[in-house]
């Protein structure tokens, strides 16, 4: 983005919620609280930060923007009106509200309100009234259902209140149901985004001391444990899991281990 903005000249805004992740290049995403990941791209200058409600002109276009926070802390989506053939049409940008893997609910330090903020999200975004919805990825609004290559065009292909209201749901019954089993299992760990690190092979590096925790099962206790490797100690994770042949769970560093399940 911050070539783009080199290139073109153009302006950047972002909701008041996200500035501080794009200006510092990712490093205080709310994933990785409270230590940082270090900037993953180019900081981008923001020349604007956008509150909900506020009005974006682009040429004869005014978008309305609308916070719906979650994904993200400053999600955003823009509805517009635009005219075609005679007729106005309701226009939605939306962010379909997903969560991130490795996100959870309630143990995300950097983000406290994120359950309630998906809550109020999903009531607002029941709320809007759209002719058209569009989405940052095309199986959300079933781009490719609605359009192939060779189609003419016809903007009434992409009429569809009623996939909107279905996109939204089923978005809000993804978060109920991890709410739920997150809910039922209390003992989880803290956000495993929080501390960084890649899985190398089955192996789980921490990025500052390059250890390695190598998981393997411990049949006595049916769990998932590792080996730190510069270290004769064996700590078993405090969750019971079970493991096809073909997936091993990412073990993450901490007071105890963690096993995603």
């Amino acid at each position: 983005m911050a070539a783009i903005k080199r290139m073109t000249g153009a302006r950047m805004l972002m909701h008041e919620a996200d500035v501080p992740v794009l200006e510092d290049g990712g490093n205080s995403d709310f994933r990785f609280y409270p230590k940082g990941r270090g900037a993953v791209y180019e900081p981008v200058k923001v020349d604007q930060a956008l509150k909900d409600g506020d009005k974006v002109r682009l040429g004869a276009t005014e978008l309305t923007v609308h916070h719906h926070p979650g994904h993200t802390m400053g999600a955003t989506s823009f509805t517009f009106t635009a005219r075609d053939g005679g007729r106005d049409y309701r226009i939605g940008i939306i962010n379909m509200n997903g969560i991130n893997d490795g996100v959870l609910l309630l143990k995300s330090p950097g983000y406290p309100r994120i359950v309630e903020e998906y809550a109020q999200t999903f009531a607002k975004q029941k709320q809007i009234s759209l002719d058209v919805f569009l989405s940052s990825h095309a199986g959300q609004f079933r781009l490719h259902e609605k359009y192939k290559t060779g189609d003419s065009y016809d903007p009434n292909r992409f009429v569809d209140p009623k996939g909107y209201r279905t996109a939204v749901e089923r978005a809000e019954q993804n978060y109920l149901e991890q709410l739920q089993k997150e809910r039922r299992s209390p003992a989880r760990d803290s956000n495993r985004h929080q501390r960084g690190g890649f899985r190398d092979g089955f192996r789980w590096v921490e990025p500052r001391t390059r250890r390695r925790y190598s998981p393997t099962i411990c049949t006595t206790t049916s769990r998932l444990r590792a080996r730190v490797s510069n270290s004769s100690s064996t700590i078993c994770c405090h969750v019971p899991i079970t493991i096809a042949p073909s997936r091993i769970g990412r073990v993450t560093d901490g007071p105890t281990m963690a096993a995603r399940t």
